[in-house]
């Protein structure tokens, strides 16, 4: 009896901790649909701004100044459109039943994390090492690039070349009988 008892327990347990979730997904969702629509309007409004102003002509520094603003604007314009496909991705992961759950882990994304960053993808171990491993990625790409712009590395690979060309870099015109430099 003691086990039927404790089987129906679970029974109730299961159905309350769905019926949790349940609404809890049904929130999650209701705030990524506000959003999707913040970000779509958000959107709207940057190109209606930009087709309202006209191009003014000016001096120098007013273009610059205009140039400034429209590397700006475009800047926003593409973090709402990276952060509306982030939203969509959410939604599509969550009409497939994939939304609380890690995409590297498959481990279940706490609650918390998904009320405060709801269109996350990984379990909050997993994106730190994601971002630690980028991290890694931009300061090896940094140094490669330091190495390779190098004065001394651009000097040496001429002079290799130089010298599988067989070129003769300098010519310095010597007095007979005058010692090798």
């Amino acid at each position: 009896m003691t086990g039927i008892h404790n089987n129906h327990r679970t029974d109730r347990e299961r159905q309350s901790e769905a019926a949790l979730s349940r609404s809890r997904g049904e929130s999650l969702e209701g705030l990524l649909c506000d959003l999707r629509d913040q970000e779509l309007r958000r959107i709207k409004a940057y190109a209606r701004n930009e087709s309202a102003e006209g191009q003014s002509i000016g001096d120098e520094l007013d273009r610059a100044r205009q140039h400034e603003e429209i590397e700006f604007k475009v800047s926003l314009l593409e973090l709402s459109e990276r952060l509306l496909a982030a939203i969509t991705s959410a939604l599509a992961r969550m009409r497939e039943s994939k939304f609380e759950v890690c995409e590297e882990c498959e481990q279940p994304i706490s609650p918390a994390r998904l009320q405060s960053v709801p269109m996350a993808k990984y379990c909050l171990d997993c994106q730190r090492e994601i971002e630690v491993a980028e991290e890694r990625h931009k300061i090896r790409a940094r140094i490669t690039q330091a190495r390779s712009s190098s004065l001394f590395d651009t000097y040496a690979a001429q002079s290799e070349t130089v010298k599988e060309r067989g070129i003769k870099r300098f010519h310095i015109p010597r007095a007979k009988g005058a010692p090798p430099i």
